[in-house]
């Protein structure tokens, strides 16, 4: 009877603190993007980045756990899987981190996508680079920032 109580209250105590992680939700609404491209309708050597330019707000849904050491992206256009890295760097201030590259067999070319998170004014800035694969040379390159919020909610997985 004393084995039975003790693990009960054991089991009790334990498992909902392997359960309950740390895990932080965080939204962020784009408010601004500017792009640069250099595919085959551009010059190469000319190729300058637009102005800033105000957006319809897209809303990226991040969720990360720092001792987990991990970061989730779940993307606004609900096509795209969610994409999750480990390549993460928490500071009391920022947020910094890369997802994996991507490559693209077809289109001979891969992707660097880098994601920024201030703790302190909530402002959220993205950089998505695509390169060709053959030369290695940037042919495009998109630059978004926004705001971002706090959101306890459970983002919808499916």
């Amino acid at each position: 009877m004393k084995r039975i109580l003790f693990f009960s209250i054991f089991v009790g105590l334990v498992f909902p603190s392997v359960l309950i992680a740390e895990v932080t939700r965080i939204s962020c609404k784009t408010s601004q993007e500017r792009i640069k491209s250099t595919r085959m309708w551009i010059d190469v050597n000319k190729a300058k980045f637009s102005e800033w330019k105000k957006i319809k707000g897209f809303v990226y849904n991040f969720e990360f756990n720092e001792k987990g050491d991990y970061v989730d992206v779940y993307f606004p256009n609900k096509s795209y899987a969610r994409a999750g890295t480990n390549l993460a760097t928490f500071r009391p201030d920022l947020i910094k981190f890369v997802l994996p590259v991507k490559k693209d067999l077809v289109d001979n070319t891969y992707t660097l996508d880098n994601y920024e998170l201030n703790r302190i004014n909530g402002d959220f800035s993205r950089i998505f680079k695509i390169f060709n694969s053959e030369n290695n040379e940037l042919t495009y390159e998109m630059q978004v920032k926004g705001k971002c919020k706090k959101n306890s909610n459970q983002i919808k997985l499916f």
